[in-house]
């Protein structure tokens, strides 16, 4: 507690601040954030992000990137038009929470409430997995204008795909696996763990291997 009194009053991994001028051309490649907790903080609501970018920012985009064990969100993006390709988000409170459109390929999103918290534009997801959601895989907010679409995604352990607080559409393809049992044995992934840091093919599925996400070594 004397630390947390010390420090950041909003711990962060990497942060990308608002400007009055704006800032341009970021990609984050092979990054990881981790462990961006202050439990004693006293607000209600408990802060603490792995990636962070401002909506002053263009030209975003994360490649291989990591986000575990964040207070908060793994990846708490503003801007529009950003790219995740091959990116992992696991056992953060909301793993990405997106404020306009972006594109999401090949990346897994697990062990958390929500897998990604909707806040925006529209949203594509193309092969990726949502597992072990306490929420749901998706969640969209007040200010929801364009829908999440998924396609070639799996999701399992996770009984709801889509809730909506307020407003806000989710477009599940009929590409898409939806196991919710535990473990999710239909998809066969090789060895789902939460403890798992995204080093090894435990999140790739065996019955569907053109489907969700896949390993790729660095």
């Amino acid at each position: 507690p004397a630390w947390e009194k010390l420090t950041e009053s909003l711990p962060f991994g990497f942060f990308v601040n608002g400007s009055p001028r704006a800032n341009r051309g970021f990609t984050f490649a092979a990054c990881t954030a981790r462990n961006h907790l202050m439990p004693h903080q006293k607000s209600r609501y408990k802060n603490g992000d792995g990636f962070v970018v401002e909506d002053t920012t263009s030209g975003v985009a994360f490649h291989r990137c990591r986000a575990f064990r964040n207070q908060d969100a793994g990846f708490d993006i503003k801007p529009p038009g950003v790219v995740f390709k091959n990116c992992i988000a696991s056992v953060n409170s909301r793993n990405c929470r997106r404020w306009s459109n972006a594109t999401l390929e090949n990346c897994f999103s697990g062990f958390a409430s929500t897998g990604l918290w909707s806040n925006g534009g529209i949203v594509e997801i193309k092969r990726c997995t949502f597992f072990a959601l306490n929420n749901a895989a998706v969640q969209t907010d007040d200010h929801a204008t364009g829908p999440v679409t998924l396609s070639d995604c799996l999701i399992g352990q996770t009984e709801t795909i889509h809730r909506r607080t307020a407003r806000g559409i989710c477009v599940v393809g009929e590409d898409c696996v939806h196991d919710p049992a535990p473990g999710a044995p239909a998809l066969r992934l090789t060895a789902p763990d939460p403890t798992w840091q995204g080093d090894s093919d435990a999140m790739n599925s065996a019955a569907y291997p053109k489907k969700g996400f896949r390993f790729e070594p660095d």
